[in-house]
């Protein structure tokens, strides 16, 4: 069948569904070899953005003409060659901060699809979705839902293990899980190089030291070592296995640190101890640490924590990357729904505390990252029935600035391939109200739609 015979008599842009946008592909080629195509508008997406305060922006929320307040004071804009400045005057006084900083550590192993919790937390305003992988054999889950984080405008966080076995403790398991996870997905993805809270979850050591328990005085400095030792080689194989597939150097995977416990008393040791074992920290995209309210009441909080752990490395003099600091775990961990905590304050109480820091860390520029542990309360955990904030999100997202536009979505019809066909001011489909490439003239007809943009964007984003 010729391309010509995909031709209604008369196209309307009711019609071009059903018969001929699916020739589109032929047609153009047709008329590129002919000379009759009119140049393709440039396309604007701008990865690795951030703006003053220290959120990132969502790629997929970018395009022609976007502007944002960068770090360093300049106002940058979105255009088809990526990010470039577009005043050098101070634009700190006219920038609310977003909530693309704030995010969702779920507490349990990668879920795949459907991919519902990633949706939740775009529609959330929030920036990041984190889940664990216990070994190789969940590469296709972990897979699934990384597309699926990046798809909707958020930033997934790759945690391996939990305190016991782990399916990564052969480091050349992970590297090659990362590779193989790198080659099978497009944008930016953060990996932890590591245990989460390696001073009590020690799957790298062959022989654990025995877990902490009550009334604990703290490790030797020569358990110390031992623990700094095993965390150091296992981070710098990371590094180096990956190679240039590191965002530092140009690649896609954001590495960062092993999770310290910013809470533990022996952090700052422990980061020492692995300084002097060789622990290359400025190859990486950030440090990251977990920082709970312990008990507000005695200045025992997130904030409060969370300076410590930069202090570990800025009191050493340490070349790492501590003001890209990623708070994996936060919590209302003074709450009475916490079993483990001595404090045990009302739970109302330990919410208003959390959302007393939440405000804080949405100005702290050192913090980029900082996600409610257990925020969906999909753990069974009893421990961590404090994390639970379903019901109380409006409450602790409460005065942040006005969070980007959701993302225009991916339609689960196979015959759906061009974003101009939604409606007419489509909510998070900028492209589908006036003056959008599907509605120049504001009429709602579509009439002057570009449908050739709509087709291309859409199946750049909707593979």
């Amino acid at each position: 069948m010729s391309y010509l015979s995909c031709l209604p008599d008369h196209p309307r842009p009711s019609t071009l569904r059903s018969s001929w946008l699916h020739c589109l592909p032929a047609i153009l080629a047709v008329l590129v070899l002919t000379g009759l195509a009119a140049p393709v508008q440039a396309q604007c997406s701008c990865d690795r953005g951030w703006d003053f305060w220290g959120n990132p922006i969502p790629v997929n929320t970018t395009f022609c003409g976007y502007q944002v307040c960068g770090l360093d004071d300049n106002l940058y804009q979105c255009n088809s060659g990526g990010w470039s400045i577009a005043s050098f005057s101070s634009c700190q006084s006219s920038t609310s901060p977003l909530n693309t900083k704030l995010g969702v550590n779920s507490a349990v192993p990668f879920q795949g699809n459907p991919c519902n919790r990633e949706q939740d937390v775009r529609n959330l305003g929030m920036g990041y979705y984190l889940e664990i992988a216990s070994g190789s054999g969940d590469l296709g889950t972990v897979i699934d839902s990384v597309r699926c984080a990046i798809n909707n405008g958020v930033l997934p966080i790759v945690r391996i293990c939990t305190a016991g076995s782990c399916g990564f403790q052969n480091v050349n398991d992970y590297i090659n899980f990362l590779i193989n996870l790198d080659n099978n997905t497009n944008g930016l993805f953060y990996a932890i190089a590591g245990p989460n809270e390696p001073l009590t979850e020690q799957w790298v050591l062959s022989s654990p030291h025995p877990y902490p328990t009550p009334g604990f005085s703290g490790y030797s400095p020569a358990v110390i070592d031992d623990i700094a030792r095993a965390n150091a080689q296992y981070m710098n194989s990371v590094i180096n296995g990956i190679g240039g597939r590191r965002a530092t150097a140009g690649g896609q995977i954001g590495l960062l640190s092993p999770a310290l416990n910013c809470t533990n008393p022996q952090m700052s040791q422990l980061v020492g101890a692995m300084n002097s074992r060789g622990a290359n920290w400025s190859a990486l995209s950030g440090i990251a640490g977990n920082s709970y309210n312990v008990h507000t009441a005695a200045g025992l909080t997130v904030t409060k924590y969370l300076n410590d752990c930069r202090a570990a490395f800025s009191s050493r003099g340490i070349n790492a990357p501590y003001n890209l600091f990623f708070i994996t775990e936060t919590g209302a961990f003074e709450s009475e729904r916490s079993p483990q905590s001595s404090v045990q304050i009302p739970h109302s109480q330990a919410l208003n505390n959390l959302r007393s820091q939440v405000d804080q860390l949405r100005v702290n520029r050192n913090a980029r990252a900082v996600l409610f542990f257990n925020g969906f309360g999909q753990s069974s955990d009893s421990n961590f029935a404090y994390g639970d904030l379903n019901g109380q999100w409006s409450f602790i997202l409460g005065g942040g600035g006005s969070t980007p536009p959701a993302s225009c979505p991916c339609s689960s019809d196979p015959s759906f391939n061009n974003f101009c066909f939604y409606g007419p001011s489509t909510s998070g489909c900028s492209m589908t109200f006036p003056s959008g490439y599907c509605d120049p003239n504001g009429d709602g007809s579509y009439s002057d739609a570009d449908w050739v943009k709509g087709w291309t964007e859409y199946n750049s984003q909707c593979p």
